[in-house]
């Protein structure tokens, strides 16, 4: 329990470190979460890397290649920097739901940004992987809606980011309209709870995005207190890495129960560091698995 207890306090530490925001100020905040509200805030965020930037036809052959908002946005992605202020401003929000991302893949960013987030009214859709940026089309919010058409959009140009499903689209079979994943998206009791990525259709033929890792959305309980519409991988990453921390401080207790362990989390090295205040001498090194998705790793590649 106090290894556990030290766990939590490291993560609610990190959320300020990291993200800026006094855990503790939070609406309906219980310290117990403060690992899962972590990986919530992760979840939405693109790490810091150079990609390569790659244009749909119809973006490289309009006005926006040339407009300065866009190139500086390309520019930045390009050179690896901190891109994260482009993004919406609820990004700050750890509760805030990117339907169009959680659902389909498709990021969203502002030309604009600031401290806070992005602004303006125009935003550069498009999908991120380890490598590159697939930049789809500039538009503005109400694009956030039409994913028939960014998807159409992807089809035509990289039909190697798609998988086409493995049966063609039965008479009666349907897809969300915009105007239905609008209200899905805004509705609060809906929660796109897909197992696969939502598919879109051209002809008889469906077809969806690979790499897709946010569709799932679960609600669950921490004492006694219920939290909807969170990511499945950010609910898995809390519940693996609290049944590790468990496991060790159960084994230091048994070894050593009159320690009181404090831990730091090591990334670089992948491994936990656990000391003593009450015994100067204690060090305590455990691995940090990398073979299933944690808290104290979120973001990183499994494996």
């Amino acid at each position: 329990m106090r290894l556990k207890n030290s766990w939590i306090t490291y993560f609610e530490e990190k959320i300020f470190t990291d993200h800026g925001i006094n855990a503790r100020e939070l609406s309906d905040y219980q310290q117990a979460a403060a690992p899962l509200i972590y990986c919530c805030l992760e979840n939405r965020r693109i790490s810091t890397k150079k990609r390569k930037v790659i244009l749909s036809e119809s973006l490289a052959c309009g006005p926006w290649v040339a407009d300065n908002r866009w190139k500086k946005l390309a520019d930045d992605i390009e050179n690896g920097n901190e891109i994260n202020k482009y993004l919406s401003k609820s990004i700050g929000n750890w509760r805030a739901i990117d339907s169009l991302l959680f659902v389909y893949g498709i990021s969203h960013l502002h030309l604009k940004k600031s401290s806070k987030g992005g602004i303006g009214r125009e935003l550069a859709f498009g999908i991120f992987n380890d490598n590159s940026f697939y930049a789809i089309h500039i538009g503005d919010h109400e694009d956030l809606y039409r994913h028939s058409k960014l998807l159409e959009i992807v089809r035509q140009n990289w039909p190697d980011l798609l998988r086409q499903n493995s049966s063609t689209v039965n008479e009666g079979t349907t897809y969300p309209s915009d105007e239905e994943f609008r209200m899905y998206a805004n509705h609060p009791s809906f929660q796109f709870n897909l197992l696969s990525p939502s598919a879109g259709k051209s002809g008889s033929q469906s077809f969806s995005l690979l790499g897709h890792q946010h569709t799932q959305l679960i609600s669950f309980e921490i004492d006694n207190i219920e939290y909807k519409k969170i990511p499945l991988k950010a609910y898995c990453a809390y519940r693996n890495e609290l049944k590790y921390i468990t496991t060790i401080g159960t084994l230091l207790h048994n070894a050593r129960p009159e320690i009181n362990p404090t831990i730091a989390i090591d990334r670089q090295n992948k491994q936990y560091v656990i000391t003593s205040e009450s015994d100067e001498s204690f060090c305590y090194i455990a691995p940090i698995p990398t073979d299933r998705v944690l808290c104290s790793t979120y973001g990183e590649s499994i494996g």
